[in-house]
């Protein structure tokens, strides 16, 4: 790709598809949502059934780097059933790192593999970036917090490096610390809701379920910056750092309590995070949850948008640093 011009802007979209049980629907609402605003430069897609992939990078006009499979599962194991996708637009400014793209580190969680891919950016007379960004494509057990802890660890260790670009986008099935409920107290679904908590003990024997947001403070640590809550700081327009769950008709039962709400309001469990660098003023241009009523009809989670300043990240791509291997 041959460009005279930094690109505009570029488009990260990301949505659990629940199983990609409206599938049709699903599709419909992305191609009316592209036609509208433009296809983004990479979609990554949580739950996506085996080969379901290529239909939908073929029905989409963009080309899919699917999670690997885990072979010895067996053909009815939800890990192997639903996958991790990271889609990109072909004529994007975006482009996978020649021989290197796919981004292969063993996984040693239990759940659901990580979508990875490396990618440069296309600058002004057609070369490449300096920097690679690694995109990282997640979804975290939603049964335990002590799997979601180890899963958030070895990310962290294994996809955030001192000097390199990252950007994850997904289902982390937790909270931030800012958008976490002040109590599992009044949800009637008690099994979804201590899905998502910490056992504490206290030294009297007394047991508290506690809302998880251990994954969020690890990962955090690790200098990743949380774009919904960083666009709504900044009060970039659009910005939506709401809950992307809740709204289906099936969720009624796993609602909190009013009274049991943070002060800002509840937060999602779908984050995108990304390295510091990318949610500098000069490169954030946005980032919001997706809450038109097409996509709401289509899965029990709501889509994710950030936007990112062509000529912003232009200048951290291509920027010289050093960069420290482990």
């Amino acid at each position: 790709m041959t460009t005279t011009t930094p690109p505009g802007t570029v488009t990260v979209l990301s949505w659990n598809l629940q199983k990609a049980r409206r599938l049709d629907a699903i599709l419909a609402a992305l191609r009316r949502h592209f036609v509208q605003h433009g296809r983004p430069d990479v979609l990554m897609l949580n739950e996506v059934p085996p080969r379901l992939h290529r239909r939908i990078a073929r029905e989409l006009g963009m080309r899919a780097y699917p999670a690997p499979a885990k072979w010895w599962l067996t053909s009815r194991d939800f890990r192997r059933r639903h996958r991790n996708v990271i889609l990109l637009d072909p004529a994007g400014a975006l482009v996978p790192e020649r021989g290197r793209g796919r981004w292969r580190v063993q996984w040693l969680g239990p759940w659901l593999v990580p979508a990875g891919l490396k990618v440069r950016l296309c600058l002004p007379g057609g070369h490449l970036s300096r920097r690679t960004l690694t995109l990282l494509c997640v979804h975290l057990a939603y049964w335990s917090a002590q799997l979601r802890l180890d899963e958030a660890t070895w990310i962290a260790a294994a996809a955030v490096r001192d000097g390199e670009l990252t950007l994850i986008a997904g289902d982390f099935n937790s909270w931030t610390v800012e958008g976490a409920p002040l109590s599992l107290a009044g949800v009637r679904d008690l099994q979804h809701a201590l899905g998502r908590a910490v056992v504490v003990t206290a030294p009297d024997g007394t047991v508290t379920f506690v809302p998880d947001t251990r994954p969020y403070a690890v990962l955090v640590r690790r200098g990743l910056a949380h774009l919904q809550h960083q666009a709504a700081r900044l009060d970039l327009e659009g910005a939506d750092d709401g809950p992307t769950t809740g709204h289906d008709r099936d969720a009624a039962t796993q609602r909190f309590p009013a009274e049991h709400l943070p002060p800002g309001g509840p937060g999602p469990i779908d984050w995108h995070l990304a390295s510091a660098e990318l949610a500098d003023p000069a490169v954030l241009v946005g980032s919001t949850v997706l809450r038109d009523a097409a996509f709401a009809g289509c899965s029990d989670h709501l889509p994710l948008e950030s936007v990112l300043s062509g000529a912003g990240l232009a200048a951290v791509m291509d920027r010289k640093t050093k960069v420290i291997d482990r």
